[in-house]
């Protein structure tokens, strides 16, 4: 590999993992039978917020044709 090459992943991949991560979050919300506890809360909060982050990424990185 020659130094100075950088390697980039298709945005789809980054889309994917977004969609890969609100399904992890809507999971924990739809199949908790009580209320979600604290940590269930942050889980879900930070999925969806790495997710909006790599769907962001994946746009701003696109590209344009």
């Amino acid at each position: 590999m020659v130094e100075g090459t950088v390697i980039q992943a298709p945005p789809w991949t980054l889309l994917a993992a977004d969609i890969l991560l609100i399904g992890l979050a809507a999971l924990l919300v739809f199949k908790s039978p009580a209320p979600l506890k604290t940590w269930e809360m942050g889980v879900c909060v930070s999925a969806v917020v790495v997710g909006a982050l790599l769907a962001c990424l994946a746009v701003l990185t696109g590209k344009r044709l």
